[in-house]
């Protein structure tokens, strides 16, 4: 059973703009969702932080190993499928994400908005 975490409710508000972003309309010109020219192309920074992760198969707790301003890698308990709408939660932070690709245990998220550096 589902116990939310005691320490940060998430406010719908934050859960709701971060949502808002999932379907916003795409540049048919740009080369992936967020304009940059590879999904990879981004400065990535490895990290070894705690985050939540909502998506269709619900709410789990996860270890992102590394983040930019346009995606993560993150460690997952259980999976997700490709292709799905997820907001990662950390902090202030609600990133509505696409889940680019999964293998094993590891999931790329492919962020609908770029973050800005001080939300990283």
């Amino acid at each position: 059973m589902y116990q939310p975490a005691s320490h940060s409710p998430l406010k719908q508000s934050q859960v709701r703009d971060a949502l808002k972003t999932m379907h916003a309309p795409l540049d048919p010109g740009a080369s992936n969702r967020n304009g940059a020219s590879s999904p990879r192309s981004a400065k990535r920074t490895r990290v070894l932080m705690i985050g939540t992760l909502m998506g269709p198969t619900g709410t789990q707790k996860v270890r992102v190993r590394d983040i930019s301003n346009t995606g993560a890698q993150m460690i997952v308990t259980r999976e997700i499928p490709v292709g799905s709408d997820a907001v990662l939660h950390r902090g202030s932070l609600f990133a509505a994400a696409r889940v680019a690709w999964i293998k094993g245990d590891e999931v790329g998220l492919e962020f609908y908005r770029e973050l800005s550096a001080e939300e990283l």
